[in-house]
């Protein structure tokens, strides 16, 4: 905050920063998985695109960004963590209300990652239902043409498709590439053709 390094206790922001009284501000957050960022360009992509929408400047460019939230993450000690970084109009040192006249803060911090998963559910994944209706008919059409064109098809999609109809056999299989991806953004990884999931007991 500021050009400094603090525990988060000592941070502290303005009553007059426009950002606390107007929530003038912009702020992306990014996650660290095994000490290493999940897409981060993307962040300071969206994060510098709403700062110049918004006006605003900073005295440090991408890279240093780039450089202080890695820095945050080392002084953390953190392995899986939130990391923001914010972007606030600050106040006018002349209490003038034009806000081109205020000078822009940024302020970056990291924090441990939290889930409302269980350590079981992140590794096999959740049951989730897709509000979205363009992702979900996605999902299901890719299903149907796996449950058609497959040439090998899996021993849990042969069982499948004996037990249940055609259409309920695919959503199922929908619902279960969701959550396959879910997994692999959650953890960073990439898809593993061989993978088993093994239920503990």
């Amino acid at each position: 905050m500021d050009g400094q390094y603090l525990p988060m206790s000592e941070a502290k922001i303005s009553v007059l920063d426009w950002g606390f009284l107007h929530s003038d501000a912009t702020y992306d957050t990014v996650h660290v998985w095994n000490g290493r960022f999940f897409r981060l360009d993307l962040h300071l992509d969206r994060f510098l695109g709403g700062m110049e929408r918004l006006r605003m400047k900073l005295p440090y460019d991408r890279d240093q960004i780039a450089a202080i939230l890695e820095n945050c993450v080392a002084l953390s000690g953190h392995k899986a963590s939130y990391v923001e970084m914010i972007c606030t109009r600050g106040s006018s040192p002349t209490f003038s209300r034009d806000p081109r006249q205020s000078e822009n803060r940024f302020i970056a911090f990291a924090v441990p990652y939290g889930s409302v998963a269980n350590e079981e559910q992140l590794r096999r994944g959740l049951h989730v239902a897709i509000s979205d209706p363009y992702l979900r008919t996605l999902l299901i059409h890719g299903a149907r043409s796996v449950m058609c064109h497959a040439k090998v098809p899996t021993p849990w999609q042969k069982a499948i498709q004996e037990r249940r109809p055609a259409n309920v056999a695919a959503v199922a299989l929908a619902n279960k590439m969701a959550r396959i991806a879910w997994a692999i953004l959650a953890h960073g990884s990439t898809y593993e053709k061989n993978y088993v999931s093994v239920r503990t007991v």
